[in-house]
């Protein structure tokens, strides 16, 4: 409920300001806010040991902008994403696993999984092209770089042999990392202060995580141990959104 809160202050808090910057002259600045899907691919959505088991998400992307000249500017970038768990997938592995170890069939299996979450804020360079000559619809494309807060999900995975359970236990972790993102998009100027944005964009992170928390139980055994650990993630953000220019 705090997150939900915190999100909505935030939306209504830019919201606002849009609604002030639309009364200011135009000049070479812009903010804008854009929502959309979040397509992870790769390792990040793979169904392996070493995968992410990523599945379709929630992109949220605020971007300011100043340009140096007609063309070319500096972007400084706030992103948040969150992709739910495959746990189907990873029940099924699990359950094959407990299979291999115990050489006999599970009765039963389960998986319950919260989020992949992260926050990154990045800067770099931004392109501007008009694509006609009243300045109506214009290409832009950025590269920038910076810092990735990832939350990596919890789950607990549960098989059942004959009344006996064996149960894997992953506490949520808290790491940061370096991200990167690759955009291109179309703009659409409503009014000479206000645009339609459409966005595509690759964002990638390089996650290395510490003290992942492991419990392993079965068969009157107790196993916790903590991890390091690596895991690649890579997507494809697809948002539309609104822009002021002030």
């Amino acid at each position: 409920m705090q997150l939900k809160t915190f999100y909505t202050s935030i939306f209504i808090t830019i919201i606002s300001v849009f609604s002030v910057l639309a009364q200011v002259d135009s000049t070479n600045q812009s903010l804008s806010l854009t929502i959309g899907a979040s397509l992870p691919m790769s390792n990040y959505a793979a169904t392996t040991n070493d995968g992410g088991y990523a599945k379709l998400g929630l992109a949220i992307q605020s971007n300011y902008s100043y340009n140096f000249t007609q063309s070319i500017g500096a972007i400084a970038s706030y992103n948040f994403f969150r992709n739910t768990i495959n746990a189907d997938a990873l029940a099924n592995n699990f359950k094959t696993k407990v299979e291999s170890q115990i050489e006999r069939s599970v009765d039963y299996s389960s998986s319950t999984a919260n989020n992949w979450n992260a926050h990154s804020v990045l800067i770099g360079l931004n392109y501007l092209k008009s694509l006609t000559s009243n300045n109506k619809l214009a290409f832009h494309a950025t590269m920038l770089a910076g810092s990735a807060f990832v939350y990596s999900p919890a789950s607990e995975t549960t098989v059942f042999v004959n009344n006996v359970f064996y149960r894997t236990t992953v506490k949520r972790s808290f790491n940061a990392c370096l991200s990167y993102q690759i955009q291109a998009g179309l703009s659409y100027k409503t009014g000479p202060k206000t645009s339609l944005n459409f966005n595509a964009n690759y964002l990638g992170m390089n996650l290395e995580g510490y003290n992942l928390e492991i419990t392993d139980v079965g068969n009157n055994s107790y196993l916790n141990n903590k991890y390091q650990f690596k895991q690649s993630i890579e997507m494809l953000n697809l948002s539309i959104g609104i822009a002021t220019h002030f």
